[in-house]
């Protein structure tokens, strides 16, 4: 019977901490954080040679079409 107990406890803390611990856990955290180091969230520019390079795949199927509007398109994206 003390086993019952144990795993229904331990299963009432597993929820609680779903819903209500992980949010505390991480707000106590950025407050820390914020503590050492003011200058995290700080809104800065980013230049265009610090932006990651990316690669876009397209899947397509008989697109033949469209595939080049689709490509201009997709170029044309900031």
């Amino acid at each position: 019977m003390l086993t019952l107990k144990i795993i229904f406890w331990i299963c009432i803390v597993l929820v609680v901490y779903t819903y209500v611990g992980y949010g505390a856990l991480l707000w106590f955290i950025i407050r820390i954080k914020r503590l050492f180091s003011p200058t995290v969230g700080a809104a800065r520019t980013v230049t265009d040679e610090e932006l990651p390079q990316m690669t876009l795949m397209i899947c397509a199927y008989n697109e033949e079409e469209v595939i080049h509007e689709k490509m201009e398109n997709i170029r044309q994206l900031d």
